[in-house]
């Protein structure tokens, strides 16, 4: 049940106290936004997303920007100590039960708008272990433990997507074909639409589509805000995996990533691995162009088998939904429609979707 609903429930027959809670966690999530020293794109949208504290957007807008002011005038410790204040006050006010009860949804709440920008900074944890807990009345180690498996949430986040970007290059390194980019043959694109033209260029990565998602799996939606800082990542990433591949082969490498899932799965850690890493590879698979007879081999004989996926099963999904018409043609070698090459508007274009 979220924090909102808690609220409600109980404290039904007392409005102006539900008012005041949501005004309480608006707050909060204001200087959660800010604690470790910058707003970043993602929680600003998360913030807008979770502000709950008056039914009209415009009064929610007013309080938060209000907040805002106030912090970058006075700081953002005289906020946060009045914040963790106001919570305390409340708290005070319920049943020992329901104190418990909110408080502990307030805290993983709060967890959840620190990591919308998939980090968790030295500067948020303190705040979050040193000074809301306290003020929540929250156990150090319960708080050390929420803390602890949203890390580890986003950390195999982070991997699976790795592993499928490690699958996607042993395909793209089997295409010697023209690599596909953002821009028509010979444009050069401004901003991040030509530096991921340039990175699949300079790195022989195929296309600059899957280069796109994969950035946006590793570094969030908003990874265009800071494009140069993630294309050297993956820079990195790019180099590793390969290395990785020619020291112990495809073959080899699969079955490593094969006995890595399955150990998470055995260890209780994680029982949806594989299904991450198998869904960012279809996901690959749908945005490439036409794959040809190799890729398509080592798609079904040795990465599915992998990544624990049903091939003919894959197959016969793809093609009832409209929708993955794209994964159907490549893991089948259909031809592609010559109107889908020739008359495709650039209006149409998947790109235009960041202009």
């Amino acid at each position: 049940m979220s924090f909102s609903l808690l609220v409600q429930e109980h404290c039904e027959k007392s409005p102006d106290r539900i008012e005041a809670w949501e005004k309480a966690v608006l707050d909060l999530q204001v200087v959660l936004a800010y604690s470790d020293g910058v707003l970043a794109p993602a929680e600003r949208m998360t913030l807008s997303l979770l502000s709950v504290a008056k039914r009209d957007e415009r009064e929610n807008r007013r309080l938060v920007d209000r907040l805002v002011r106030s912090i970058e005038q006075d700081g953002l410790a005289q906020a946060a100590e009045q914040v963790v204040r106001d919570l305390g006050a409340l708290l005070d006010g319920e049943t020992p039960a329901v104190r418990a009860k909110l408080a502990a949804e307030i805290l993983r709440e709060s967890v959840a708008i620190v990591v919308a920008d998939d980090v968790i900074s030295d500067k948020e944890k303190v705040f979050l272990c040193e000074r809301l807990a306290p003020g929540l009345g929250v156990d150090a180690q319960q708080a050390q433990d929420v803390l602890k498996a949203a890390s580890g949430r986003l950390s195999r986040s982070r991997a699976y997507a790795e592993r499928g970007f490690e699958c996607y290059l042993m395909l793209a390194d089997l295409d010697d074909g023209v690599p596909q980019l953002n821009g028509a043959q010979g444009e050069v694109l401004p901003g991040f639409l030509g530096a991921v033209d340039a990175f699949v260029v300079r790195h022989r990565v195929g296309s600059s589509r899957v280069v796109a998602y994969y950035l946006g799996a590793l570094g969030g939606i908003f990874w265009v805000d800071a494009y140069e800082q993630h294309l050297s990542a993956l820079g990195q990433l790019v180099g590793a995996a390969r290395n990785l591949t020619k020291s112990a082969g495809a073959d080899g490498r699969l079955r490593a990533i094969h006995h890595e899932l399955g150990q998470l799965r055995n260890r209780g850690v994680d029982a949806h691995g594989y299904r991450a890493v198998a869904r960012h590879v279809t996901n690959t698979l749908g945005k490439m162009g036409g794959l040809n007879d190799a890729q398509r081999d080592l798609f079904r004989d040795k990465i599915a088998p992998a990544l624990e996926i049903d091939h003919e099963v894959l197959i016969e999904s793809a093609s009832q939904r409209e929708s993955l018409m794209d994964l159907h043609r490549n893991l089948t070698g259909q031809p592609v429609e010559q109107v889908e090459q020739e008359e495709k508007s650039d209006s149409q274009r998947w790109w235009r979707f960041w202009k």
